[in-house]
């Protein structure tokens, strides 16, 4: 009688662990899946930061050379101001001389 019971026992263990074994596997693959999509989101992260710091260089590129512009455009001006003002100044005084010879 107690063989019977440590048998029924045993058969009954040998399904627990049968069972066991499934949702270990399960759980191993959900894990590996898991492991997979994080590497993956691990390597669009890093591709992300790396395209986010090119486009940093980028921006800060374009902004020095967009100072440089402004400050040669800046530099252009104040040169051509006193050509500008002697332009104006001859053509008064052409308009002048041309209205005093009428």
């Amino acid at each position: 009688d107690e063989l019977g019971s440590l048998q029924e026992r045993s058969s009954s263990l040998e399904s627990q662990c049968a069972t066991l074994e499934e949702e270990v596997r399960g759980q191993a693959v959900s894990l590996q899946e898991a492991a997979s999509a994080a590497r993956l989101k691990d390597e669009e992260m890093k591709k992300g930061a790396s395209e986010r710091k090119q486009l940093e260089n980028t921006i800060n590129r374009l902004s020095a050379e967009l100072k440089d512009a402004l400050a040669n455009r800046d530099k252009a001006l104040l040169e051509l101001k006193e050509p500008m003002a002697k332009i104006s100044q001859l053509s008064a005084d052409l308009e002048r001389k041309t209205k005093e010879a009428e």
